[in-house]
């Protein structure tokens, strides 16, 4: 489905544009794969071969497509609204797996843009916020593999090293493999990787086999420095990472250590990660050795073929109990259901709630979810415990008691939360800490219920200036973004007109684009005509005013002080042309039908509201002729022939018809039908054709 195309324009003045184009002229070449944003404060561009991607993917139109500078020098560039850049990076990312890289200028005199934030299929953490959004429990595998070949005494040796920054795992591999990497794809499909890490340059012959097995598993490979690929220092940085005590010393004699290239390739991935960047990253990773052998080996064309589930982790608990749990779920439809519909489905990604915790990013709000989590588990033991099969004692080492030690663990956090969480605005969606938590909070409550109460009286007063009732055709509402404000529900045309009528003075200059619009045809003319003369007799202001009321020009026949203008167009062979002239005097005729000619409506459709206009306008003539010369010369008729027949009426009215019989009648009539007709007027020969 294609998304709404944004309001927002690109606009830069000359040297702006010069200077955008010669920066964007120089950055590097990126594979097709990236893809560059530009954040502009309100909205967000994209330029090039980018550009021209967003159009086709995110709004199916190339009309969205527009040109900075010229001649050899044009660069396409599309602008994207803040839904459109996080739909568009969500897309990249989670479904075509292309790497996302967002530019930021430093200062708003310069074109001096670099790039903030990058993102990967495998690296999400930058952007995490954009995909999934503060509430939004959607998750993703977001393992990195870092490969490194090697020979060594004549056999093919590869290394692997896996990171998956959500569960904080590493696990490194090191085996033989055959020429069709028959090992490596089988690692791939149970590790199930969004991204994979290569040395660049050449590979040698194994290379193109390499790239074709990793792309048959749909991963997307990323080639990095092959001095990335290096086993110097990694000692020292895994001491850092692992969440056991020693030294760089303690963790050089681990077994892990002895598979050089996989500690190669692991190396490669801590740098790509930026890891030792984060220091909630410290002490938080596991390293553990990945045994081929325990697992069924599956290459990817056996898990198209069986469409299975990707497997993500390795199975702690022996075979025969994982089967007596997964019986326990299967034949207790009761608890099945009341785990999945009443439980587990309020349960936020403690996971990434974990990480953001560590990170020191999490937000009230997720302390508040967590709380909310917490407070759950007992009715979630409870479920549990309603199980009264054979595999109580499954379900219990498994599952119950994990879980009640875990409460006992958390009753320091919940009594922390409910100290300090106003819980009654947690509830409204509001989170705040309690205003008797700290004496500089409580003054600031009691600034706010202030402010608060200073905001309902301004809402009762607009309403009351506006002839408006208080929370319902005229709200408050508040944002993040704009703060309180009010929100108007009645027509915004109806709304001018009374802010007009109320607040205008004879020293007023009052425009109004559409009077009377938003309204049933009669009540807009009659509001229209009522306000225009409002305005005109009683306020005596300065007023100019657009309708599509024809019939309200004739109150410049009533009221001096009206006059009517109209801007110029003329229809010349058929074809309507604006003169952007200001002439005196009403509008002799509506385009309304030549505009949908220009937008290009159905022929059959324009000829039908030609004939139905005729009919209801009582035209005449040739009505092929539509120049402003012979519509003039049909008015003039027409005012003409209105005035013949109001003459005859006249006359027929003051007939004596109690003294005369029937057929001297019919004779006076005809007598007065045929003065009319002898006029020779067109508008009223076209009526008296109709007579049947």
């Amino acid at each position: 489905m294609a998304n709404v195309q944004p309001k927002e324009q690109l606009v830069l003045d000359g040297a702006h544009e010069q200077g955008f184009l010669a920066f964007y002229k120089g950055l590097p070449e990126k594979p097709n794969t990236t893809v560059r944003l530009f954040d502009r404060g309100e909205y967000y561009t994209v330029h090039g071969q980018d550009a021209v991607l967003a159009a086709r993917e995110l709004f199916r139109t190339n009309s969205v497509i527009k040109h900075l500078g010229g001649g050899s020098n044009k660069l396409e560039s599309v602008v994207l609204s803040r839904l459109n850049f996080e739909s568009f990076v969500r897309d990249l990312l989670l479904l075509k797996h292309y790497r996302v890289e967002l530019y930021k200028q430093k200062s708003s005199s310069k074109n001096d843009w670099e790039a903030e934030y990058k993102a990967s299929p495998g690296n999400l953490s930058q952007f995490e916020e954009i995909l999934f959004g503060a509430n939004n429990e959607l998750t993703v595998t977001t393992g990195v593999i870092g490969v490194k070949l090697a020979s060594e005494s004549g056999h093919r040796v590869v290394g692997v090293g896996y990171i998956d920054a959500n569960g904080r795992q590493m696990s490194v591999a090191e085996f033989n493999d055959n020429d069709t990497f028959s090992n490596l794809e089988a690692l791939v499909v149970q590790l199930s990787p969004r991204e994979c890490l290569i040395p660049s340059g050449d590979l040698g012959p194994d290379g193109a086999k390499l790239k074709q097995v990793l792309s048959r598993s749909q991963l997307l490979v990323t080639e990095r420095k092959r001095t990335e690929f290096t086993n110097k220092d990694a000692s020292q940085d895994l001491s850092r990472l692992l969440r056991t005590k020693g030294d760089a010393s303690a963790v050089a004699a681990r077994p892990e250590m002895d598979r050089t290239n996989a500690i190669c390739a692991l190396a490669s991935v801590i740098k790509y990660l930026e890891l030792l960047g984060d220091d909630s990253n410290f002490a938080q990773y596991t390293l553990s050795m990945y045994d081929l052998s325990q697992y069924m080996r599956l290459d990817s064309a056996a898990v198209r073929a069986l469409h299975v589930e990707p497997i993500t982790g390795s199975v702690e608990s022996s075979g025969e109990e994982r089967l007596d749990l997964v019986e326990a779920m299967v034949c207790t439809v009761e608890m099945r259901h009341s785990l999945g519909e009443e439980h587990l489905r309020r349960v936020p990604d403690l996971n990434r709630m974990a990480r953001k915790l560590s990170r020191k990013a999490a937000t009230l709000q997720d302390c508040y979810r967590l709380y909310q989590c917490i407070e759950r588990l007992p009715y979630l033991c409870e479920a549990i415990a309603k199980y009264d099969g054979p595999h109580t004692a499954s379900l219990a080492a498994v599952f119950t008691t994990p879980l009640q030690e875990l409460i006992s663990d958390l009753a320091k956090y919940q009594e922390m939360i409910e100290t300090t969480v106003d819980m009654e605005q947690a509830n409204q969606g509001e989170y705040v800490i309690k205003p008797d938590f700290d004496e500089t909070l409580a003054e600031l409550r009691e600034t706010m219920n202030g402010l608060e109460k200073d905001i309902q009286n301004q809402l009762r007063k607009a309403a009351n200036d506006l002839c408006l009732e208080a929370g319902k055709s005229i709200k408050l509402e508040s944002n993040a973004q704009l703060g309180f404000y009010f929100r108007v529900t009645l027509k915004l045309g109806l709304v001018q007109e009374i802010v007009s009528l109320r607040s205008a003075s004879n020293k007023s200059l009052i425009i109004i684009d559409e009077l009377g619009r938003g309204t049933s045809t009669y009540d807009g003319f009659g509001l229209a005509w009522a306000i225009s003369e409002h305005i005109a007799k009683e306020i005596a202001a300065f007023c100019l005013f657009a309708t599509h009321f024809h019939e309200l020009t004739a109150l410049a026949d009533e009221v001096d002080t009206v006059q009517n203008y109209h801007v110029t167009a003329t229809t010349a062979h058929g074809a309507l042309t604006l003169l952007y002239q200001v002439r005196a005097g009403p509008c002799d005729r509506s385009f309304g039908i030549h505009v949908a000619e220009l937008a290009n409506f159905p022929s059959s459709v324009i000829e039908h509201a030609k004939r139905k206009a005729g009919e209801l306008e009582d035209d005449f003539g040739n009505d092929d002729d539509d120049s402003e010369e012979a519509v003039k010369k049909r008015k003039l008729e027409k005012q003409e022939g209105e005035k013949l027949i109001e003459e005859f009426l006249s006359k027929a009215a003051s007939l004596d018809i109690d003294n005369m019989n029937e057929q001297d009648l019919e004779t006076e009539i005809n007598k007065l039908r045929n003065e009319v007709k002898g006029k020779n007027n067109a508008y009223v020969s076209r009526l008296l054709s109709r007579e049947t």
